[in-house]
């Protein structure tokens, strides 16, 4: 009898666990699913979506006045280079301003303050504009700046971005073909993609996102997002929609939906690429990751009813739902591999491995790497199609880190606004973390090692169950996905060793590395 009551137990429980799983492998097949509908919406309308503009000379009136405006914090390696780039933007000197907006805490205003000197016979007003605190962070630095600004439209650029000369000749043209046009954000690009493996792997998921993503939702007519930097602002668009918030870390998401929920039009431009630099180290990209991840969230909490009952059209509706909601895929990856893991070491033979239909199991993790597969066929960079492994294991590798920062985005919990490091670097190099390494004064509060225990603890539970099921018997049809997954953390663990190992014999080498100097 009892040996019977365990079966029924054992299989009752296995039911309750593989309900669970599907319905997490559903979710992210709506996901993945929202990639294919993305991808074909791209591909069959290869425009951006807008009137053509016309053609405007040099000596033109009809050029509108545009601020420039630079938010910055301790970029004491990059600040210098962005300035020369705007004031080199070929555009009538008496019709654009560039605000400089400053709340460093180091050396970076005597740095600016020596640039703007240098930069006095350019024939541009430069103003150097610092707060007395940090509060609201980036947005209130952007809505300090906001309030003098002379332009009618704002270009926004961070410190690392390097605007061709043509591109306010390029981008501003379209906001004078309609008036509802409220935000034009262009194609990222990438300095020092071969600097690294880790910068290439960087780059290749930047470029399905905007190859694909935003030109979908742009010539799609749907709701996208200004990514933060590399795009134009109506000031009145801005302002009508309520200003720049600072009550999430995704302040460019946020005012993006308030802007299309109040009628107002976001477009992009995929032709026009604006050179920028991405993370070397693996505690600062996963840095940036967590800041996006807790962002989103907390504008989806603040905005899903907004955009639900908004007059946006329901396929909007719906795509803007999923899209402000896209970082959850990321706990729903970690429910699903525990339960995947327990389902592994139980190992009942009388059910099988997954009740969802393999064919939405296929899309699952087929969709997001054909995404960034036909970015790369779009771009000519079909021989970077060998690194997609890595870029999967990467990318499964954050789903620790990702999942609690959504987790503390659903908790309504506020953190401070970290900055993500930059160096200056636009070389090539062979190092697989990065070509610079951070001086003491600009690495992150914690170190590398601290940052991967999750990983660690992880990779280690996984291991030890493979380890377990191997010797005493266990699903091994499940098998190849835990051993996926394992070595995705394992990745990211590698990564955090490298650079810490990196940065101590950087240290060796060059004290006044590990002392700020």
């Amino acid at each position: 009898f009892s040996t019977s009551r365990m079966d029924v137990d054992l299989a009752t429980v296995v039911y309750y666990l593989q309900t669970t799983q599907s319905i997490t492998q559903l979710l992210m097949a709506v996901y993945s699913l929202h990639s294919f509908f993305l991808l074909y919406t791209a591909l069959t309308n290869p425009g951006h979506g807008m009137a053509e503009p016309a053609k405007l000379s040099k000596d033109s009136p009809r050029w509108p006045m545009v601020t420039i405006q630079v938010p910055v914090y301790n970029e004491r390696f990059v600040v210098r280079r962005v300035l020369k780039a705007v004031v080199a933007l070929d555009y009538p000197k008496d019709k654009f301003e560039v605000q400089v907006l400053d709340d460093s805490t180091d050396d970076t205003p005597d740095i600016v303050r020596h640039t703007i000197e240098s930069l006095e016979d350019s024939g541009v007003s430069i103003t150097h504009i610092q707060r007395s605190n940090r509060i609201h962070y980036k947005a209130g630095a952007l809505a300090a700046g906001t309030k003098v600004a002379k332009g009618d439209f704002l270009a926004i650029f961070d410190a690392d971005f390097v605007p061709n000369p043509d591109y306010l000749r390029r981008v501003v043209p379209f906001f004078l073909t309609d008036d509802r046009i409220g935000c034009l954000q262009a194609r990222w690009d990438h300095l020092n993609r071969d600097s690294s493996l880790f910068t290439h792997l960087q780059a290749l998921g930047h470029d399905g996102h905007f190859m694909i993503e935003q030109q979908a939702r742009s010539a799609g007519g749907l709701t996208l997002n200004f990514n933060g930097t590399a795009g134009i602002w109506r000031k009145a668009c801005a302002t009508d929609a309520g200003g720049w918030s600072g009550d999430t870390l995704a302040e460019d998401l946020d005012l993006s939906y308030r802007v299309q929920c109040a009628g107002w039009k976001i477009r992009y431009l995929r032709d026009i690429p604006v050179p920028s630099e991405l993370p070397e180290h693996i505690s600062a990209f996963k840095q940036q990751q967590q800041r996006w991840a807790r962002g989103s969230v907390q504008v989806a909490r603040k905005l899903v009813g907004m955009v639900v009952r908004s007059d946006l059209p329901v396929l909007s509706k719906v795509l803007g739902v999923i899209h402000l909601c896209g970082y959850v895929c990321y706990p729903l990856m970690l429910i699903n591999l525990i339960l995947l893991l327990i389902l592994f070491l139980l190992n009942d033979p009388s059910t099988p491995s997954s009740t969802v239909p393999p064919i939405l199991l296929v899309g699952v993790a087929v969709g997001p790497p054909l995404l960034v597969s036909t970015a790369q066929y779009l771009l000519g960079g079909t021989k970077r199609l060998v690194l997609m492994p890595l870029l999967l294991l990467m990318h499964q590798g954050m789903a620790i880190s990702n999942s609690l920062a959504v987790l503390g985005g659903i908790s309504g919990r506020q953190v401070a606004f970290e900055r993500t490091p930059k160096f200056g670097n636009s070389g090539k190099c062979t190092k697989l973390v990065g070509a610079n390494m951070p001086p003491a004064a600009y690495r992150l509060t914690r170190s590398s090692a601290s940052r991967c225990r999750g990983e660690l603890v992880g990779c280690a539970i996984l291991t030890s169950a493979i380890a377990y099921g191997y010797v005493f018997g266990a699903d091994f049809g499940l098998l190849p996905l835990l051993a996926f997954m394992d070595l995705a953390l394992a990745y990211i663990v590698y990564l955090h060793v490298a650079e810490s190992s990196a940065l101590r014999v950087l240290a060796a080498l060059n004290p006044t590395h590990a002392t700020g100097g």
